[in-house]
């Protein structure tokens, strides 16, 4: 519907423009409307900012209940969250960047949302990584919000799903990074002998671990790419998320 296009055209021109440098007459132009017609619709152009970052942050959220009431794994929770940025970076960019343009008129709402989607989030987070203090948890969710923003708002474009792999094995990096202790530094124990922390194999590498041994034995054919994700660890039906088909399965692994 007509409002729709509105803030679809609006999220695309704030996340490339920022909200100053866009007007409520740029807005009409790309919907191809006139100003006066879209007023029918928003106020004034903060209206249409606000109403561009509650459906963005409904949709997170929906995004997370899902993933709670399911009992999906943090693994899971990335990988749902990496493909809606990246299937919507503009309105994740207009999210992310321009929110902090809200006036008090709309603050309210915006800190309630943000405040259960953290509720929500802690709960797959907490399973994931038990030994990390709330606010070491909230750290890294910043960290990791700042990886995504910076793939949508920077346009990078990359094959999908394997792209997909790509940013959610970053994402969840971030979040899973052990906390230093003492005066040396993650660097530094990497630096010791013997020492240091190798982040836990991705989903896509495990595909690849599993792959191998089941090609070895089985024979490309004779292996179903839903046993390779049940041997792997990620379930039949989620190879998908991170390799086009099974040939291109057996191309990574030749490739290693």
């Amino acid at each position: 519907n007509r409002r729709t296009e509105i803030l679809d055209a609006a999220a695309h021109l704030f996340a490339r423009h920022g909200f100053d440098g866009v007007s409520v007459a740029d807005i009409a132009t790309s919907v191809g409307v006139t100003a006066p017609a879209l007023y029918r619709h928003f106020a004034d152009k903060e209206e249409i900012l606000a109403s561009v970052i509650a459906g963005t942050a409904e949709t997170m959220l929906e995004i997370a209940t899902t993933r709670r009431r399911d009992q999906a794994s943090l693994e899971e929770c990335v990988a749902a969250y990496t493909a809606q940025v990246l299937d919507h970076p503009d309105s994740a960019v207009a999210y992310l960047r321009e929110r902090h343009r809200l006036s008090d008129t709309h603050l309210d709402a915006r800190h309630a949302a943000e405040r259960k989607l953290v509720e929500v989030l802690l709960d797959p987070y907490n399973a994931a990584c038990p030994g990390l203090d709330q606010t070491a948890m909230l750290n890294r969710l910043v960290g990791a919000v700042g990886a995504l923003r910076g793939y949508a708002e920077r346009g990078v474009r990359m094959t999908r799903p394997a792209g997909d792999a790509l940013v959610a094995d970053a994402v969840l990096a971030l979040l899973t990074a052990p906390t230093s202790t003492g005066p040396d530094t993650i660097l530094e124990a990497a630096a010791a002998p013997g020492g240091g922390w190798t982040p836990a194999p991705s989903p896509r590498e495990r595909i690849l671990q599993a792959a191998l041994p089941l090609f070895r034995a089985r024979g490309f054919a004779g292996t179903a790419i839903g046993e390779i994700g049940e041997v792997a660890g990620v379930g039949a039906t989620n190879v998908g998320r991170y390799f086009d088909s099974k040939e291109q399965i057996l191309v990574d692994v030749y490739d290693r």
